[in-house]
């Protein structure tokens, strides 16, 4: 541990508290931007995309703008996965005034040259990811409302300013490599759904066009039901498995994620040879989520590709087997990620009495197939598995530089290592 003084949120020479906007009804009104809980990340940043801007009350607004370095505070909201208490710094500009909501509190430094506001915003959020506010949530009414009384207590670590600077540029400079792989995911994300829309209706090559029963197609392509299509469709497995690894890994509902097969939190079973056999995947196979609460999930499929080896499937999963020679898996797959492939899958799934929703063979059966000649089947399975290799690789290192700003918060904030002692080396962050 370091020598570092502390303080706490108490302390009123350090910092103030404002309470947050209720919209009003006494005009005269003025137009706001009014940070709300779903514009907070979980790291420590705000997402302003969808911003509301609001007509409030000009006296309630006048004195509840927000300045740049204040840090807002969520005091009510959370759920079972995320506890209330998430805190962001606000650094915008805009021809509006910019102020937060009655579910918010700002804290505002009085003495910024004792303790710079992304420092103390970087101590907060560390409190946040080990848990501080857990226990200081309060229900009511279903909603989760932060003990602030209590929070208010939290230590506030005071390192000597020029300490501060190094380890807001070092956890700055993470952030900042952070966001350049977030957008670079949400723009190659839009790619892909372009692209995939775009092959899968017009081709690659960009023929001259016929109408058909699923819309406007190239006119050397075919329409033909997924029933002409395929070798067999087949039901999964319904023996009780464990997380045991004995026998033969299951595949099953979580498995399919994505248009991927995920090879994590596996189940096995034992069974016969001869029913092991009868339920072993081969690569190419195709496998259905056939019931999911989630209407959108019901005939959601993937391709399985040899791994993990020797698998079989569960019950709720049904599995096809196409002609290899007129129908690519990975062709098919992409199609059915489409809105025009969804909606013949889970568009017509059935809800049921638990409030599932189900799909069975003939609705397989019954989708209505865009086919192409074989070579440009696997020329667009190439071209979108390019796009498919790009985003994967940006989303490792997105899923990276999270969890190295995690770690590089608590070591920082523990004083474990020292800033003068920290390296960081990664493909966009230089060694600090």
């Amino acid at each position: 541990m370091t020598s570092w003084t502390t303080t706490t949120l108490d302390d009123e020479d350090l910092f103030e508290f404002l309470s947050g906007l209720w919209k009003g009804k006494k005009p005269p009104f003025e137009k706001a931007v009014v940070i709300r809980n779903t514009n907070f990340r979980n790291d420590g940043r705000l997402d302003l995309t969808d911003a509301a801007v609001l007509e409030v009350e000009q006296r309630r607004l006048a004195e509840r703008v927000l300045r740049g370095g204040d840090i807002i505070i969520e005091r009510s909201g959370g759920g079972p996965k995320q506890p209330v208490g998430r805190v962001c710094l606000f650094e915008a500009a805009g021809p509006l005034p910019f102020s937060f909501s009655n579910f918010t509190s700002v804290l505002r430094l009085r003495r910024p040259d004792l303790l710079l506001p992304r420092f103390v915003l970087y101590s907060l959020l560390h409190h946040y990811y080990n848990g501080f506010t857990v226990p200081l949530q309060r229900a009511t009414t279903g909603i989760r409302n932060l003990d602030f009384e209590a929070y208010r207590q939290v230590l506030i670590p005071v390192p000597p300013i020029e300490v501060q600077e190094r380890i807001v540029s070092v956890l700055g400079r993470l952030q900042q490599a952070l966001g350049v792989e977030e957008s670079i995911v949400v723009t190659a994300s839009e790619l892909r759904r372009e692209a995939a829309s775009d092959l899968l209706c017009r081709g690659i090559h960009r023929e001259d066009s016929k109408e058909t029963e699923i819309g406007i197609l190239p006119q050397s392509w075919d329409v033909q039901p997924l029933e002409e299509l395929r070798e067999f469709l087949q039901y999964g497995t319904s023996v009780k498995c464990s997380f045991v690894p004995e026998g033969n890994p299951v595949l099953r509902i979580p498995n399919v994620v994505q248009g991927q097969i995920d090879g994590r939190n596996l189940k096995w079973c034992k069974l016969p040879d001869s029913t092991v056999d009868s339920l072993l995947l081969t690569e190419g196979d195709i496998l259905f989520v056939r019931t999911n609460g989630v209407r959108e999930r019901a005939g959601a499929c993937a391709v399985y590709m040899g791994q993990p080896e020797r698998s079989l499937f569960a019950s709720y999963l049904i599995r096809a087997r196409v002609k290899r020679d007129r129908l690519n898996p990975q062709f098919f797959q992409y199609y059915t990620a489409t809105p025009r492939g969804n909606a013949f899958l889970a568009g017509r799934a059935s809800p049921a009495a638990d409030g599932k929703f189900n799909i069975n063979t003939k609705t397989i059966d019954s989708i209505l197939v865009p086919v192409p000649s074989p070579r440009e089947q696997a020329e667009i399975v190439t071209a979108l598995q390019t796009i498919d290799e790009y985003l994967e690789v940006h989303d490792r290192r997105r899923s990276l530089l999270e969890g190295l700003f995690v770690a590089v918060l608590d070591k920082v904030m523990t004083g474990r290592v020292r800033i003068e002692d920290l390296k960081i080396t990664t493909p966009d962050v230089a060694a600090a």
